[in-house]
């Protein structure tokens, strides 16, 4: 299994989590789909982020960010993975930096697991990316070819 993780101000998949060049593995990878209230539906999340409209990149709506202050967030999904099918894994996502906000510990992550054992994890900050286009959408991705072949 993969968790991938993001910490971010705003998001938007952009062709979400997928294995080599086969399809897309995120559920509800554009953040429609609402449950509970205020959550993407098969998103985790922790702290100040989840679902909001205003966030949304395109469709109705994305996930946000909200730690204004010194407070800490982040949303993510578990990925069921075969292995057998490719080893290399691509996290595309758009991101925002808003002009009045900064968040120099914005990433990107992977974690790579077997059954209940967490592996490895690959994070890529990426604050500056963000930080150079203010108020834009800027594409991020993180890229990893699996160093373990049992993650599942």
């Amino acid at each position: 299994m993969m968790k991938i993780t993001t910490a971010f101000l705003a998001l938007s998949i952009l062709s979400a989590l997928s294995i080599s060049s086969r399809g897309g593995l995120l559920q509800n990878d554009g953040f429609e789909v609402e449950y509970p209230s205020g959550q993407s539906t098969n998103w985790w999340w922790y702290g100040e982020a989840g679902r909001a409209t205003w966030a949304m990149r395109s469709g109705t709506a994305g996930q946000a960010f909200y730690a204004a202050s010194t407070n800490f967030g982040g949303f993510g999904q578990d990925v069921p993975v075969d292995i057998s099918k490719g080893r290399v894994f691509t996290f595309t996502i758009y991101g925002k930096a808003e002009a009045n906000y900064t968040n120099g510990g914005t990433t990107v992550g992977m974690e790579f697991w077997t059954g209940s054992t967490q592996r490895y994890t690959v994070t890529r900050n990426v604050y500056a990316q963000l930080d150079a286009s203010r108020d834009t959408w800027t594409q991020v991705s993180l890229v990893e070819t699996a160093q373990v072949t049992d993650v599942d």
